[in-house]
């Protein structure tokens, strides 16, 4: 097996990635808090506690423009301090049987990635030695070479716990 891959690593890439850490902390944490609290204000409404339960909507509420807002600035702070803003480079990738190639002379065995997580836009693979490595889906000469891709990266999972 032979998979090429062209990730093109810019302004983009990087807005894309902060977007999809922002919906999965929404989605993962946020949700659960967000279902306790109302869980909790319905209750209050029940006993009558209508003040109580309104000041604990108004904290989540609050908490949620919070963390959007701290999302919004820390993007920002990223894309000004991020050199690949200024200078975009390619990073290519090649998948073997055995290990993962990269350009600039960068390789890592399959054994080395502890976490594959597959979105929309790309796959990002997760190190040993905390590297992220995010391929762009768009990235893949086809659709067959993804998916070729990912069912293999999944067929490891029980040999490389991934």
């Amino acid at each position: 097996m032979k998979i090429y891959n062209r990730t093109l690593y810019d302004k983009a890439l990087i807005i894309q990635y902060n977007k999809y850490y922002f919906t999965n902390f929404l989605i993962t944490r946020y949700s659960f808090m967000g279902a306790v609290v109302l869980g909790f204000s319905i209750y209050l409404f029940i006993l009558n506690q209508t003040n109580y339960a309104i000041t604990l909507i108004g904290i989540l509420v609050a908490y949620f423009i919070l963390i959007y807002l701290m999302q919004i600035y820390s993007t920002k702070r990223n894309l000004k301090n991020n050199p690949i803003v200024e200078n975009p480079f390619v990073q290519e990738y090649l998948f073997t049987e055995d290990e993962i190639l990269m350009s600039y002379g960068e390789k890592a065995e399959y054994s080395s990635i502890q976490k594959m997580k597959v979105t929309k836009q790309f796959i990002l693979l997760h190190s040993k030695d905390r590297k992220t490595y995010i391929v762009s889906m768009s990235g893949f000469k086809s659709k067959d070479d993804c998916d070729t891709l990912i069912q293999f990266m999944r067929n490891l999972k029980g040999k490389t716990k991934l």
